[in-house]
């Protein structure tokens, strides 16, 4: 798990809220602005406006849209690490999908919420990611387990084969089911074809299909495209 800042607790924690809805956005800066133990210092609607925005203010906490980017949801999460990796990130999406979830878990993020929780948890989870905390709203909490190495991913709860995915391996099968082919998609990797290549055979044979319009179908069926 990602982040710790040292000793926040003396000041207002800096927020950052990106998400592609503006009303929605603006709407909960307002409410959190009122809140005295947050300083929700700025939003951003897509990706370029967010890394300028994080890059500036250097937040304590980022409630992130995961599916800003071009690559499908989470990509985002890489870049803004990039610029910021003490900062926490707590993904809040329109619903709890499996998928999204256990690629949540995955890629370290500190929590998340749906936009169906109640703002009290959204202020509970910004104090717990803050303290380097796990913060997971109750919807999302029915797929994980408590273990001594720290949350995991109930096994016992996946029901799609993309949750047996690795976030590259999701990464590519989104964007096969975007219509790319395999040296567009390593062209916009910066990958090697013959790596996007094998990647897309092993992506075939964990899913259990063996054709590119067969996983699109498995992947809008699950959420994966914006």
């Amino acid at each position: 798990m990602y982040c710790q800042r040292n000793d926040p607790t003396h000041r207002p924690v800096r927020l950052v809220i990106v998400d592609r809805h503006v009303l929605f956005a603006e709407g909960l800066r307002r409410l959190l602005n009122d809140c005295e133990e947050v300083e929700a210092v700025s939003v951003a609607t897509h990706e370029t406006e967010a890394v300028r925005q994080v890059e500036a203010t250097d937040p304590d906490v980022v409630l992130l849209d995961p599916w800003l980017g071009g690559n499908g949801p989470f990509a985002v999460l890489r870049r803004l690490r990039d610029v910021t990796p003490e900062t926490a990130f707590v993904f809040l999406e329109d619903e709890a999908h499996e998928v999204h979830i256990r690629l949540a878990l995955k890629q370290q993020a500190n929590g998340f919420l749906t936009k169906s929780c109640c703002f009290s948890e959204v202020r509970e989870a910004i104090q717990k990611a803050v303290r380097g905390r796990s913060a997971y709203c109750a919807e999302v909490g029915r797929y994980l387990l408590n273990t001594s190495r720290g949350l995991r991913f109930n096994r016992a709860a996946i029901s799609s084969p993309l949750a047996t995915l690795s976030p590259r391996e999701l990464e590519i099968a989104i964007l096969l089911a975007q219509g790319l082919s395999v040296r567009e998609v390593a062209g916009r990797l910066e990958a090697a074809f013959s790596t996007v290549d094998n990647t897309k055979a092993r992506i075939m044979k964990k899913v259990g299909v063996h054709r590119v319009v067969d996983l699109a179908t498995m992947v809008v069926r699950e959420g994966l495209l914006a």
